[in-house]
């Protein structure tokens, strides 16, 4: 993701510079299109010549710290989405099978029947859904490396160019 220099020192330094917090907090977010992202990283770090590196450091150190804590937090979304879809699947396991006793019941109250009947089928789309929900969510945490990466590379592009120019 980042062939530049090391970040390791710039990982604490970037929250105390006000103009790389602010960048980051306006280059971080997945609504803003990559491509003016791209654009506006390049166009902070080439504004310095002589602290290309030094701008480059901060603001790829800074939006890897952002985006690293964005995905981790959908990260640890998705596992408690999931943990609650095991536990979904246990409850409606049980109502299935109240079900399947109660429809070989020949005294069973035909609308308990239907009423757990009913509460299986609802349960079961809600899963479904959720399980497409899910999936979908997924694609998150590789959307949010892939822009980390498309702004790493264009940054330290930026980092290298002829100052010349």
């Amino acid at each position: 993701v980042w062939q530049g220099p090391p970040i390791d020192q710039a990982l604490h330094d970037w929250r105390a510079d006000p103009e790389v917090v602010d960048l980051v907090n306006e280059l971080a977010p997945r609504r803003v299109p990559v491509e003016a992202a791209e654009t506006t990283a390049v166009q902070f770090i080439t504004a310095d010549p002589a602290k290309r590196e030094t701008r480059a450091s901060l603001l790829f150190a800074g939006l890897f710290d952002t985006l690293n804590r964005e995905r981790g937090e959908v990260i640890a979304g998705l596992e408690r989405l999931t943990r609650r879809q095991r536990e979904f699947v246990q409850a409606i396991e049980a109502d299935a099978a109240k079900l399947r006793k109660l429809q070989k019941d020949p005294d069973a109250d035909p609308a308990a029947v239907q009423d757990l009947t009913n509460r299986v089928t609802w349960q079961t789309r809600i899963f479904e859904e959720r399980r497409r929900t899910v999936r979908y969510a997924c694609e998150v945490p590789v959307l949010i490396e892939k822009r980390l990466f498309v702004l790493g590379r264009a940054m330290q592009g930026a980092m290298q160019q002829d100052t010349s120019d």
